[in-house]
């Protein structure tokens, strides 16, 4: 049994030496693809559903009871994952400005 290992062995390295150089690069890619496209899936995925939160703004009633403003109500969104980022702040839009960048 290890004579016959070893003659299948001898063999396949006399294949190889025989291919080119171009082969051996396209055989080495053909075996890379699958894992490699399965990696940029998952990546992807955790990517684009980052990018596209920072469009989700929650909004919220802010109702301090002063007179100042009339007792009236005014509204304050924030960001759905980060409630101290106010989604009417440079900050915000520069994050915004980014993930529409990201998306092109």
């Amino acid at each position: 049994a290890a004579s016959m290992s070893w003659e299948c062995a001898c063999k396949l390295l006399r294949q190889r030496r025989r291919s080119s150089w171009r082969e051996t690069i396209v055989h080495g890619i053909d075996r890379a693809l699958p894992f490699a496209l399965f990696l940029t899936f998952l990546c992807m995925i955790s990517a684009s559903t980052r990018i596209f939160k920072t469009f989700l703004c929650d909004e919220f009633v802010f109702d301090d009871g002063s007179a100042e403003n009339g007792f009236s109500q005014t509204f304050r969104t924030y960001l759905h994952d980060d409630y101290s980022l106010e989604c009417s702040t440079g900050e915000y839009a520069r994050s915004r400005d980014w993930a529409y960048a990201l998306i092109a």
